[in-house]
């Protein structure tokens, strides 16, 4: 039960972020979450317009053409 509580308190944390520099300022706290957690993270900013910026390990705002 605790992993589960721990997995919405992620999903209610990652729902608040909007922009990239949101989603960068939480990537520390990520790095100790539940493999769960990191995969909507990922999701979640990718579907916000996020683009993984591998090189630079942050995300960047998608450029549209």
């Amino acid at each position: 039960m605790q992993a589960q509580a721990e997995l919405e308190a992620w999903r209610t944390a990652i729902d608040a972020l909007t922009t990239a520099a949101q989603f960068n300022a939480k990537m520390p706290e990520l790095k100790t979450a539940p493999k769960a957690a990191q995969a909507l993270f990922a999701s979640a900013a990718k579907a916000k317009g996020l683009k993984a910026d591998k090189e630079a390990g942050k995300y960047i705002e998608a450029v549209t053409a």
